[in-house]
Parts: C-alpha cells; sequence; structure tokens
C-alpha cells in the first residue's frame, strides 16, 4: 500500500504524494479508507484557528461553533464563532439541538447537530470528542495539533493574551490535554505547512474540494 507520508518532526512538514492516497500514521502505519470529517484539536496558540481558516478559503464546509465567551480582537461573529448567552446556549442544548458541548476556562463552546451534519472541518476540545458516537468517530480524522509549550505561549503574547491571562490559559490546557490520546495522527511541526495538510485531507475526505 503507498502512502501520503508526513514529516511531523521538526523539520519542514513534507509529503510524498503517490497513486493509493492514503495517509500515514505516527507509527508509520497507512490509514486507508475514507473519512467524512476532519476535526482539529489542540492547545491554545497550536494554529487551530489558522488551520482552519486555510480549509475555509480552499473551499470546505466549515463549522461555526457556539460560545459564551466575549469575542476577541480580529474575531467575527459567524466567522470565528457564534457568539450566544448563556440562556441560548443552555435552551439549545436543553431541546437537543446541540451535538457536543464543553466547558472550558468557565465559558462554554459547542457545535450543534446541523452543523455536524453539514460541515467538514471541526474544531473541538478533547471533551467534545469524548461525546463523538462511536460511528461517528470511526468516520471522523481527528489531527491533533501537539505543539511545544514554548511556542504556544509566544503565539499567545502575539495575539495579545497578555498577563494572568495567558498564564491561566496555559495551565487549562496542560489540564485538559493532559491524557488526550484519542486522535488518528498528531502533528508536532509548529511550522506546519497548512495547504500542504488541506491537500492530504483531500485525499481522505469524502467530497473534499481538493
Amino acid at each position: 500500500m503507498k502512502c501520503i507520508t508526513i514529516n511531523y518532526g521538526i523539520g519542514p512538514t513534507s509529503f510524498m504524494e503517490d497513486e493509493g492516497g492514503d495517509i500515514a500514521s505516527n507509527d508509520g502505519k497507512c490509514i486507508s479508507g475514507k473519512y467524512k470529517r476532519v476535526v482539529i484539536v489542540g492547545a491554545g496558540g497550536s494554529g487551530k484557528d489558522y488551520l482552519r481558516e486555510v480549509f475555509r478559503t480552499k473551499g470546505w464546509n466549515v463549522d461555526v461553533a457556539l460560545t459564551t465567551r466575549p469575542s476577541r480582537p480580529k474575531e467575527h461573529e459567524g466567522i470565528s464563532y457564534h457568539y450566544v448567552t448563556d440562556g441560548m446556549f443552555d435552551h439549545l442544548t436543553e431541546t437537543g439541538k446541540m451535538y457536543e458541548t464543553a466547558l472550558f476556562n468557565g465559558y462554554k463552546y459547542g457545535t450543534t447537530r446541523y452543523s455536524w451534519s453539514t460541515s467538514q472541518v471541526f474544531i473541538m476540545t478533547p471533551t467534545g470528542v469524548a461525546q463523538l458516537t462511536p460511528e461517528d468517530r470511526r468516520e471522523t480524522f481527528v489531527l491533533y495539533l501537539d505543539i511545544n509549550r514554548r511556542a504556544r505561549v509566544l503565539r499567545l503574547v502575539e495575539r495579545g493574551d497578555i498577563g494572568d491571562t495567558v498564564e491561566r490559559r496555559v495551565k487549562a490546557d496542560d489540564e485538559l490535554f493532559a491524557d488526550f490520546t484519542d486522535y488518528t495522527v498528531s502533528l508536532e511541526n509548529p511550522k506546519f505547512d497548512a495547504i500542504v495538510l488541506c491537500r492530504i485531507f483531500g485525499k481522505v475526505i469524502e467530497d473534499s474540494p481538493e
């Protein structure tokens, strides 16, 4: 079986494209078959939003999750998140409209059932991934951006999350990701090439625009 191979180490992200179009996991085994969606998981500053936006520009159907937290500078309603009140979030949850929900740093996040059925690219926490049904998990490629702590802190500071906000976020992430292992592939290179990744995922995700 021929594979696409990604360098997940500290060097540049690279890939080898060959007929067969499968992607190689960290243990060198080929991941065969087609998936319905990609779920991106990673701590703050790992590059989740950046990668999601590259997917969006390449024509993928990208989920816009709901959150009760205030918007940050450079974030936009309907693109970064749908910003809702606690009451609205709770109502959607209680009426069965939410597929998965998570609480992080005092704020609620979640994906609606409608978006889950119509989107191809998602950002979730380990808590969200744990809520996937067994069938949905089998059909989902979970990409874990396992970026080193130093690189993530620098990015959080650069984007304006300064002072105790960064310290609090990193500490919360350390706890949240301490035992996270439910992913298909992890990527450790902080300088990963998002365009290359989109092209690779075009080979393993059904109905992709790639």
